[in-house]
């Protein structure tokens, strides 16, 4: 992974938009909208990069550029090999063109004789799992079966770069675990690959690197885990609170959360003492700590101490649950005093409350967690709730850090610290 095999430099595209201007029938307005501005990176060989962004963001219109489906309106792209992609459905295809014949016809467009193509036609046809089909022209084809040909002849003609958008998404489970071996395989041969995709999932077990572009602009490019955690801040800075039963005031704590690419703060408390009761329930107070340490991150090895506080007016009994969630919307951890080691008698009535709880160390995985706090009746009506009011981060011990850039890293919320036992044999 030392050269650079796609340099681009500058890149933009700006979309002009004319409409008839404000009071006038025979004058238009001209807009100009940049979907793109100043992109400047480098991939290099060997290098699985995810692209993240919101909607809009600009990652499609990047793709395409790269793809040479839209002409940029500045900057300028160097590759150094041969360039496939698969960036929307049905692109490079002849409608009226059967599968084999529009293999054919994508082999040759990237340079590949008929007699290569023929060589790789088993394959790919075996891998796209069109059956029949595959002798029928394309229109008939549902959108699914497009992405799997489209897919299955690029990835096999082995073309030194991929360009993918989200759309391998499309399709069931199994060709979808599939197509991501694949482009595995592929760049373990020392192949590039620059895949879109809103899955924040994939883009950790999947990509060596990340980008992240917002309104047009490339935010930052470097490793997974810190990529992913600029995105997330920036999703929480828009989305902190949902909306909900309850919905906390902007003046708390939890809502301080600003834009950030290089310094990143948490929240570690919640404080609403003059929030008004909803459906008589009233969060006041939530915090998480540790007892053995003081810096603003705490690692896999620290015991964590949650700590609520609340106030009840109900005549029925409520329960209370907390959830962990795991780099913004992947369910992390679960927490509740109905399920403890002691018998829980639900609130109810008048009354204040305070509760606390410890969450061991060697549990909870490396990643941005939020905390959000829910409270029921008995029925399993949902009465009040509290999404992401705490923010914080958990790192790897030191020890481990240096372990943990390879394929895949050690992904999900869980990484349980087991005693093992090992002989040779």
């Amino acid at each position: 992974m030392d050269q650079p095999i796609v340099i681009v430099e500058g890149l933009s595209k700006v979309y002009r938009i004319t409409g008839k201007q404000s009071g006038s029938i025979f004058s238009e307005k001209l807009t100009e909208v940049k979907a793109v501005h100043d992109v400047s990176f480098e991939l290099k060989e060997g290098e699985i990069c995810g692209l993240i962004g919101k909607n809009g963001a600009g990652k499609t219109t990047l793709l395409e550029m790269l793809s040479g489906i839209v002409k940029p309106s500045a900057g300028r792209i160097t590759f150094k090999g041969k360039v496939a992609s698969v960036i929307d459905i049905g692109t490079g295809m002849h409608q009226d063109l059967t599968g084999i014949e529009n293999i054919y016809l994508a082999g040759n467009l990237l340079g590949y004789s008929n007699k290569e193509i023929k060589e790789r036609l088993p394959d790919i046809i075996a891998f796209s799992e069109l059956g029949d089909f595959i002798k029928r022209p394309v229109k008939y084809y549902s959108s699914g079966m497009f992405i799997r040909l489209a897919f299955s002849t690029l990835t096999h003609l082995e073309a030194d770069i991929l360009l993918i958008d989200e759309i391998i998404g499309v399709g069931d489970i199994a060709f979808s675990e599939k197509a991501l071996k694949r482009i595995m395989d592929i760049c373990r041969k020392g192949k590039t690959a620059l895949i879109a995709s809103h899955s924040i999932s994939f883009i950790t077990s999947s990509c060596n690197t990340a980008m992240y572009m917002h309104q047009g602009k490339l935010i930052d490019k470097g490793p997974v885990s810190e990529i992913i955690e600029q995105y997330v801040e920036q999703i929480l800075q828009e989305t902190s609170f949902s909306p909900g039963i309850i919905s906390p005031p902007q003046s708390s704590s939890a809502s301080a959360l600003q834009p950030r690419v290089k310094d990143i703060r948490h929240s570690k408390n919640y404080q609403n003492p003059d929030q008004a009761f909803n459906n008589g329930i009233r969060l006041i107070k939530a915090e998480i700590s540790s007892p053995d340490s003081q810096e603003e991150e705490f690692t896999m090895e620290n015991t964590l101490i949650l700590y609520l506080e609340t106030e009840i007016d109900l005549e029925e009994e409520v329960i209370m649950s907390v959830h962990f969630n795991y780099n913004y919307n992947q369910p992390g951890l679960c927490l509740s005093p109905l399920y403890s080691k002691q018998p829980f008698v639900p609130l109810k009535g008048k009354g204040h409350y305070r509760f606390q709880t410890t969450i061991p160390s060697g549990i909870m995985n490396a990643g941005l967690y939020t905390i959000s706090v829910f409270f029921a009746s008995l029925q399993h009506e949902l009465l009040s709730q509290y999404k992401n009011i705490i923010v914080f981060k958990i790192r790897l011990p030191h020890a481990m850090e240096a372990n943990n850039y390879y394929e895949g890293g050690f992904a999900g919320p869980v990484f349980l610290k087991t005693h093992w036992q090992m002989t040779s044999c």
